[in-house]
């Protein structure tokens, strides 16, 4: 995402160059700039999707192996009982 990020500004930066020096007008850079913007902005929001989906498969481990850890739990309870009896 940096890497993306950088090339992003790099891109920008050389498009606002070269329209400078080429004079080819406002409405060109505008667009420009509009469209580098957009695309962080999407690439922004693919990592934030990336992350909330990982941050789901995370509670739903978490939630297996606290369920799991129940378990033992309860058969290491089942056993003590038995050996107690």
């Amino acid at each position: 995402m940096e890497q993306r990020r950088g090339g992003l500004v790099l891109e920008l930066s050389w498009t606002i160059g070269s329209s400078i020096l080429h004079n080819r007008g406002a409405e060109r850079m505008a667009f420009m700039v509009r469209q580098v913007i957009v695309d962080t902005k999407t690439a922004l929001q693919q990592d934030i999707v990336a992350i909330s989906v990982g941050q789901g498969l995370l509670r739903a481990v978490h939630q297996k192996l606290d369920e799991r850890v129940q378990e033992t739990y309860r058969g290491l309870e089942v056993i003590l009982r038995a050996q107690e009896g």
